[in-house]
């Protein structure tokens, strides 16, 4: 990619170990969030110009939880980041052809979607027709086919950390399988399908989840 931006707050062994990522790593405030996105965009808006087939991906590996109302967040340095707030500021935020969202955080389902338990009908004199349509319109990928999502739960789950590994099980899975491994028919691409068979295959045998 021509633009990779890295919000992170590095621990000093991580930083020994990777001194070019300490070095570009700004700290994950909100102000520099929107600020690394608003750059992102503008890049996105002059390639589609120039007739350019255009991607971004958006990566978070951290923190994760669901408020009272039954929405996800994740949590940067200085506040939370919520299922609305990624739709506007970030995914909506840039106009690419294909955007990819990974997020590796507990419960990181409700991040993306409201769930079937999370539906109020608040039909306000409108039709239920309308209420669906309205629904689907807002902070959900049904109405946007052009993001793709791989996430760490499908559901009220959380996720664990492993320091063999020095990372998240699920990030440690999921590079894996970028890497290659899930490569099953050997052309030399990852498909959402082959990440997915690789993730369960990778987890059949686990039995109990902390395991």
């Amino acid at each position: 990619s021509r633009r990779v931006s890295l919000l992170s707050v590095l621990d000093p062994e991580t930083a020994r170990v990777h001194p070019g990522a300490a070095r570009a790593a700004r700290v994950p405030w909100m102000r520099n969030l929107k600020a690394e996105v608003a750059r992102i965009r503008a890049d996105v808006m002059r390639d589609n110009e120039a007739g350019l087939r255009t991607r971004f991906m958006f990566i978070y590996v951290g923190h994760g939880n669901v408020d009272t109302r039954g929405e996800g967040y994740i949590n940067l340095q200085d506040s939370r980041l919520g299922r609305g707030q990624l739709f506007k500021d970030v995914i909506d935020a840039v106009p690419a052809g294909v955007i990819h969202l990974i997020i590796d955080a507990c419960k990181s389902f409700f991040l993306v979607s409201r769930g079937p338990d999370q539906w109020q009908d608040d039909r306000a004199g409108r039709s239920y027709g309308a209420e669906i349509r309205a629904f689907l319109a807002q902070d959900t990928l049904r109405a946007r086919p052009h993001v793709g999502a791989i996430l760490s739960t499908s559901g009220d789950e959380e996720v664990h950390e492993w320091s063999a590994l020095r990372s998240g099980v699920f990030s440690h899975q999921l590079r894996s399988a970028l890497s290659g491994g899930a490569d099953i028919n050997g052309d030399g691409r990852v498909e959402y399908s082959e990440v997915g068979a690789f993730i369960a295959a990778a987890n059949h045998r686990v039995t109990h989840q902390r395991a």
